[in-house]
C-alpha cells in the first residue's frame, strides 16, 4: 500500500496516494512513516490544514527521528501558507535546532518573523542566511524591509541595491524608494520555494 501510494505521489495523483495511505493507517493508526508520507501528500495537494493535523500526529508518535526536521519544516511551511506566521516560528526553530547548517530553515523562519513584525529577529536570521549564502538576493531584499522598519534606512538602501546587483534580471527587485513608505515587505516566492544562489 505504502509503495503504491509513493508511486501515485510521484505521478501527482495525490487523491489516490491519500486513499492508499488511509488504508495503511487502518492497520496502524500511529505509524510515523505513513503519517509523514500522508502529511507530505496533503502538502503537495495544497491541503495545508490537513498537512498540519497529520504531521502533528506524526510528532506525537515520537518514532520519526530520521525525518524529524522535515516534519517540522512542512508544519512551518503549512502555517505560512495559511498565514499563521506566528505559529510557524516554533516548527522552524525546531528545524534549526536539529540541522543548523540547513539555511532553508533559517530563511523561512526569518520570513515568518518579518510577517509578524519581529524585525530584529528577522534581521538576525536573514544575516545568517547571507553569511552562509552571500549571493542570496532574496535574503538581502527581504532583510532590507526589516531594516527599513527598524529605521535603519541607509542599511536598507544598501541591501536593496545589493539584491538588485546580485539578480539584475529580476524585475521584482527593482524598487522605487518613494513608494515603499507603507510597504512592510514584498513577497518574492511561496513558502518553501526559496532557492540557493550560487
Amino acid at each position: 500500500m505504502v509503495h503504491r501510494a509513493q508511486c501515485y505521489y510521484d505521478m501527482g495523483n495525490y487523491e489516490s496516494a491519500i486513499e492508499d495511505l488511509e488504508t495503511a493507517l487502518k492497520q496502524d493508526a500511529n505509524d510515523p512513516e505513513v503519517l509523514y508520507r500522508q502529511g507530505l501528500t496533503y502538502y503537495a495537494h495544497r491541503k495545508y490544514k490537513k498537512c498540519i493535523k497529520t504531521l502533528k500526529r506524526c510528532i506525537k508518535s515520537r518514532s520519526y527521528i530520521s525525518f524529524e526536521a522535515d516534519v517540522y519544516y512542512h508544519v512551518g511551511l503549512s502555517y505560512c501558507h495559511v498565514e499563521k506566521f506566528e505559529k510557524a516560528i516554533f516548527p522552524f526553530s525546531r528545524c534549526v535546532e536539529r540541522i543548523p547548517s540547513d539555511i532553508r530553515y533559517v530563511h523561512e523562519r526569518a520570513k515568518a518573523y518579518q510577517m509578524i513584525e519581529y524585525h530584529e529577529e528577522a534581521v538576525a536570521d536573514f544575516s545568517t542566511v547571507i553569511k552562509k549564502n552571500p549571493k542570496n538576493a532574496h535574503a538581502y531584499f527581504r532583510r532590507a524591509f526589516s531594516l527599513k522598519s527598524l529605521k535603519r534606512f541607509a542599511e536598507a538602501a544598501d541591501d536593496f541595491e545589493k539584491a538588485k546587483e546580485l539578480d539584475p534580471l529580476n524585475p521584482k527587485l527593482v524598487v522605487n524608494y518613494k513608494k515603499l513608505k507603507g510597504v512592510g515587505c514584498i513577497v518574492l516566492c511561496e513558502p518553501g520555494e526559496e532557492k540557493l544562489f550560487a
